[in-house]
C-alpha cells in the first residue's frame, strides 16, 4: 500500500454555537488542511496519483472555503464548523472528486493552529 499527501491552506471565519467560551464569538483562523491518499498500486511511472492532481483537487474543495464565514455552509448542514466537520467535509469531497482507480481517501487532517488538529478518516 502506498500513501501521497497534499497539503493547502485557506483563511475563514467561524463561531461554534453552543460553546460557552470565546470561540462561540466570532473569530478567523488561517486553516492547513492535509489530505492523504492510499493506493493500492503505482503506474508504470512508479506513480499511484500524482501530486499535482491531488493537490489540484484538494485545492478545489478548499477554494469553496477560503475567505467565508463558514457557519454560512455548516448551518445549512446544521453543524459546527468545528475543525472535526470541516475534515469530514473534506474528506467527503474529496473522495466525490477524485478519479475512480486504486487510490482512496485515507485521512483528511485540517489545522485550526499550527499546534492543534482534527482529523477524519474512516476504518477500512
Amino acid at each position: 500500500m502506498y500513501e501521497v499527501t497534499s497539503e493547502v491552506t485557506f483563511s475563514a471565519a467561524h463561531r461554534l454555537r453552543n460553546y460557552n467560551g470565546p470561540c462561540e464569538n466570532l473569530h478567523g483562523h488561517n486553516w492547513r488542511v492535509r489530505a492523504s491518499v492510499r493506493c493500492e498500486t503505482v503506474n508504470e511511472l512508479g506513480i499511484g496519483i500524482d501530486f499535482r492532481t491531488l493537490r489540484e483537487q484538494l485545492a478545489s474543495v478548499v477554494d469553496a472555503l477560503d475567505h467565508s464565514d463558514l457557519n454560512t455552509l455548516f448551518d445549512a448542514r446544521h453543524a459546527n464548523p468545528s475543525s472535526e466537520n470541516i475534515a469530514r467535509f473534506v474528506f467527503d469531497e474529496l473522495r466525490r472528486r477524485l478519479p475512480e482507480g486504486s487510490c482512496a481517501v485515507s485521512r483528511v487532517e485540517v489545522y485550526e493552529t499550527p499546534t492543534n488538529c482534527a482529523a477524519y478518516y474512516e476504518n477500512a
